[in-house]
C-alpha cells in the first residue's frame, strides 16, 4: 500500500488527465475502426435482387381423398299403387321441391281395374 502511494505521488494532476484522455482516444479509435470494417462487410454481402410484376389471378388447389359419405336425413318412398315407372325426370342426388312429381307410373292396368269396378257398381245400383 505504501508503494502505491509513492507511485501516485509521482503523478501530478496533469499527468493523470493526460493518461485518461489518451486511453479514451484509443478506445474511440478502436470503435471507429470496428464500425468501418462492419460497413465494408455489409457492402460486400449485397447481391442482385430480382423483382416481379404483381398480377391478379385465381389460385386453384385440388385435393383428392376418400371418405364415407352419409346423408343427414334419409327417406324411403313407398308407392300406394303398383305399376311400372314410365318416367323419372330426376337423377339420384338432385334437389327437388315439395310437391314435385318424382315418378310417373303406367296406369293402364289401374285404369282397366277402375272401369271394371265402375261397371260392377253400376250393375249393383241397377239390381238394387
Amino acid at each position: 500500500m505504501l508503494r502505491m502511494k509513492e507511485l501516485l505521488s509521482n503523478f501530478t494532476k496533469k499527468k493523470v488527465i493526460l493518461i485518461l484522455v489518451a486511453i479514451t482516444a484509443i478506445v474511440i479509435a478502436l470503435f471507429a475502426l470496428k464500425g468501418c470494417n462492419a460497413k465494408k462487410a455489409a457492402s460486400k454481402n449485397t447481391g442482385e435482387v430480382s423483382a416481379n410484376v404483381v398480377m391478379r389471378g385465381d389460385v386453384s388447389l385440388t385435393i383428392t381423398g376418400s371418405a364415407a359419405v352419409e346423408p343427414f336425413e334419409r327417406y324411403e318412398i313407398i308407392a300406394k299403387a303398383s305399376g311400372d315407372i314410365i318416367s323419372c325426370p330426376y337423377e339420384v342426388g338432385d334437389t327437388v321441391d315439395e310437391g314435385t312429381l318424382l315418378y310417373q307410373f303406367d296406369t293402364s292396368e289401374t285404369d282397366i281395374s277402375m272401369q271394371k269396378q265402375r261397371i260392377s257398381l253400376d250393375n249393383s245400383k241397377t239390381n238394387y
